[in-house]
């Protein structure tokens, strides 16, 4: 717990300059996850392909919920800036072999930024290229046991460490490091996480500059006041050791840093807290 005193005098000015004091009010950032079925045994096997697509977009979406709590997931919702795509495709592209491994690769579309895709899940050996399909429920079904046996670290760790899950945050003297807007129960996270924030130095010239920091615990002001208030509880990245040469350190003294982004690099996650976060999702319902 971090009890060091503050200056009531420099928090007021610090979070009145920056608009700070409404930050954690915010959202996690929003992914839209969709899926594709795109090895034309699986697109021709169902009529209604976009409705198969849609139920097992509802499977992958309520898994991720419950997996990767620093972010927001919802199926086929293309009003989120921040698309993943689960395409189920032959694992080499190039092959045209009726012999070859299918599963799921993994597209992340950013505003802005070139996609990013990687493979991720198996679904059919090579050697089990040539079962059947099944009808829906079956199909389905074979979706959520893939997934009941499946990691999402190599997701965390991988494409979804690219999507900032804020754009502000408290810049904080003793000890150097930042607030988050969010508490680590909201984020399903664990002390030992780690975290890049990309933060903005004014001056003469506007600088973006990267910083590492370990999340060590809550955050709880010596001195609390009106708008360290909403910050109270939240989590707190350290900054260890200091930056050389320490820009970071004089600079927030002057009030001349803000934060202009934070991704989670190292996420240790607290199953418990996301255990019960969003119903489980069967076929495109829930129960």
């Amino acid at each position: 717990m971090l009890t060091q005193p503050w200056k009531c005098t420099w928090l007021v000015a610090l979070a009145t300059a920056v608009g700070w004091s409404s930050a954690p009010a915010q959202k996690r950032a929003g992914v839209t996850v969709r899926v594709e079925l795109a090895v034309p045994r699986y697109r021709d096997r169902f009529p209604d392909r976009k409705a198969v697509e849609a139920k097992a977009a509802s499977l992958f979406s309520d898994y991720l919920t419950r997996n990767v709590g620093f972010l927001r997931f919802a199926a086929d919702d293309s009003t989120r800036p921040y698309r993943l795509a689960f395409v189920l495709d032959r694992f080499d592209r190039g092959s045209t072999s009726g012999f070859a491994e299918v599963g799921f690769w993994v597209r992340l579309e950013r505003p802005d930024e070139s996609p990013m895709e990687s493979y991720w899940l198996q679904f059919r050996s090579a050697d089990q290229s040539l079962v059947r399909v099944g009808g829906e429920e079956e199909f389905l079904n074979e979706i959520k046991a893939k997934l009941a046996h499946r990691d999402a670290d190599s997701l965390r760790t991988g494409v979804l460490r690219w999507i900032p899950i804020s754009e502000t945050g408290l810049p904080n003297l003793e000890p150097l490091g930042f607030v988050l807007p969010f508490r680590l129960l909201d984020l399903c996270m664990k002390r030992q996480s780690t975290v890049q924030l990309i933060a903005e130095f004014g001056g003469t010239v506007v600088r973006e500059v990267p910083f590492a920091a370990l999340v060590v615990g809550n955050f709880t002001p010596g001195q609390p006041t009106r708008d360290a208030a909403p910050y109270v509880g939240s989590g707190f990245a350290q900054i260890s050791p200091k930056p050389q040469p320490d820009e970071l350190t004089p600079s927030i003294a002057r009030h001349a840093v803000k934060v202009k982004k934070i991704y989670v690099t190292s996420y240790v996650h607290d199953p418990t807290a996301c255990a019960n976060r969003a119903p489980l999702a069967v076929g495109g319902g829930t129960r």
